[in-house]
């Protein structure tokens, strides 16, 4: 696989350290941002990685991890598996992920995540959000179309061209005003309120 690496400066450029590299996914899938709550150091860095070592799954078979600095990036928290997923669960996320610190500089993480169905990988998909808070996984995005339990499915038996599924590539924004979470995804699905 392909490896990540966290450069972090602490004077504006003159110098950078390397706290940490991390094995990743054959298709490159991270994300990493910093709080903007006042006072706060937070910065995570999220990614996908393989579940299997395999070059052709990698892309497709894969959990999401997370790692947390409370320090700006000088030094970060363990790397955490959030997801688990293992190699017989009919869940796997794709190499979709988005992050964002809420107003009360709460860490919350998106993903796309496929359902193995009929041995199609792209034929359902759910947008899936997890907080620190609550530290569950729940389901942003939810079906009512062809396919049960929740999943979005593609209404055309082709689908839609490599590598895309029917609801994928979240992003999470936050309204400042309100503390409200959106989660624009493309898809079947434009958007959806958490």
């Amino acid at each position: 696989g392909n490896f990540h690496h966290v450069i972090v400066t602490t004077d504006y450029g003159t110098t950078w350290s390397n706290p940490f590299n991390t094995d990743s996914t054959a298709c490159i899938s991270q994300y990493v941002i910093s709080s903007n709550y006042p006072g706060s150091n937070k910065v995570v860095f999220v990614e996908t990685r393989f579940i299997t070592d395999s070059l052709a799954a990698g892309q497709i078979d894969n959990n999401v991890w997370y790692s947390l600095s409370t320090d700006g990036g000088v030094t970060w928290g363990p790397h955490i598996n959030l997801t688990d997923y293992q190699p017989g669960d009919s869940v796997r996320a794709y190499c979709n992920v988005s992050a964002l610190f809420d107003n009360n500089d709460n860490l919350h993480i998106v993903w796309a995540g496929r359902y193995i169905w009929h041995g199609n990988y792209y034929d359902a998909s759910k947008i899936f959000h997890w907080d620190e808070v609550h530290n569950q996984i729940s389901l942003v995005s939810q079906s009512t179309g062809i396919f049960s339990g929740g999943w979005w499915g593609w209404t055309n038996p082709n689908g839609y061209g490599s590598w895309r599924m029917p609801e994928e590539q979240p992003q999470l924004s936050v309204d400042y005003s309100d503390g409200r979470l959106y989660c624009f995804c493309c898809g079947q699905n434009a958007t959806a309120d958490i």
